[in-house]
């Protein structure tokens, strides 16, 4: 593979950006709960490829489970994260958790390709200097190669820390 494509990817997310969200103590309750117990649910949304090529693409979508077992929708609970400091840590369950499905699908079937999984970054992630070393050690423990990851963030995040965004690729590309 080339400079270009060798380690995880870093695309820029296709979603509008979230209204601000004022947080109140019952969403900051709500989320440390959430974080803690790992009350999260993963959707892998099929990507289509229009072009012909085998890969398999898959878009990792994040969904808060409530109380009552409801399941949360990313654009409901995300703004609040981001703003009690909690996005980072839901980031890294993502990771956690769809590295470890593709290790097990990649146990499971030896023979076939990996599918391609895209992972939207929060903005406060740009920040998180151990975010990179955390994947490496994630990829490493279930044995998968770089390439199975894709990073995306939006392009309003991108640019509104265009130093950060710049430093995250150039760790990505390392990996």
């Amino acid at each position: 593979s080339s400079p270009e494509t060798r380690g995880p990817r870093l695309l820029p997310a296709r979603a509008a950006p979230a209204p601000a969200v004022a947080v109140t103590g019952n969403w900051s309750g709500r989320l440390l709960a959430a974080v803690e117990k790992g009350s999260f649910a993963l959707i892998y949304q099929p990507i289509v490829n229009l072009h012909a090529e085998p890969a398999e693409f898959f878009e990792v979508l994040v969904l808060m489970v409530g109380e009552n077992g409801e399941l949360i929708a990313a654009g409901e609970f995300i703004p609040a994260a981001e703003q009690c400091g909690l996005a980072p840590a839901i980031d890294r369950w993502v990771v956690e958790q769809t590295v470890s499905l593709l290790g097990q699908w990649h146990r499971d079937h030896p023979r076939c390709a990996l599918p391609l999984c895209a992972i939207n970054l929060s903005e406060s992630s740009l920040h998180d200097r151990s975010l990179v070393s955390h994947v490496r050690e994630c990829l490493a423990k279930h044995r998968l190669p770089a390439e199975s990851l894709c990073f995306e963030m939006t392009e309003g995040v991108a640019l509104g820390s265009f130093s950060e965004t710049v430093r995250l690729i150039s760790e990505i590309r390392e990996t």
